[in-house]
C-alpha cells in the first residue's frame, strides 16, 4: 500500500525515543538515541540530530546524573550555540533542576539575535 503523506525518518525516530523515556526506560532511550547517531549522516541534507542529542541529556538527567547532564549540554551547545532544540531542552533541565538564574541568563542570551518562530516560541515566553 502506498502513502499519500511522507513521513521523515527523523519524526519517527524521535517519537519512539520520547515514547522510551514516557515508560521509564531511560538507559535503553541512551543506547537508542547514541545508536541513531552513529547509523545516520545527519549532515548535508540528512536531518537533524537535535532530537537524538536532546533524548540522551534529557534522559542522563532522570536518572539523576545532574552534573554529567550539565557538562553533556554544555559541551553541545559550545559548539552549536544557536541549536533551538538543544537550547530548549537544556532550559529545561535547568528549570526542572531549580537552577533557574542560569536558565533565564542562558535564555536572555540566547534569545538576543534569534527571531521568534514557530520552533522557538517557548524562548520568548521565560
Amino acid at each position: 500500500m502506498e502513502l499519500d503523506y511522507i513521513y521523515p525518518i527523523d519524526n519517527w525516530l524521535q517519537g519512539y525515543e520520547v515514547e522510551l523515556e514516557n515508560v521509564g526506560k531511560r538507559e535503553e532511550r541512551i543506547v537508542f538515541c547514541q545508536k541513531m547517531l552513529e547509523i545516520f549522516n545527519w549532515e548535508g541534507g540528512g536531518g537533524d540530530d537535535s532530537c537524538l542529542r536532546c533524548g540522551i541529556g534529557e534522559a542522563i538527567f532522570g536518572e539523576g546524573r545532574v552534573e554529567e547532564t550539565y557538562e553533556y549540554f554544555e559541551s553541545w551547545l559550545k559548539d552549536e550555540t544557536r541549536n533551538v532544540e538543544g537550547i530548549n531542552s537544556f532550559y529545561w533541565v535547568l528549570y526542572e533542576n531549580g537552577d533557574r538564574e542560569k536558565a533565564y541568563a542562558m535564555v536572555r542570551k540566547m534569545t538576543w539575535s534569534i527571531a521568534c518562530g514557530s520552533n522557538n516560541a517557548i524562548l520568548f515566553h521565560m
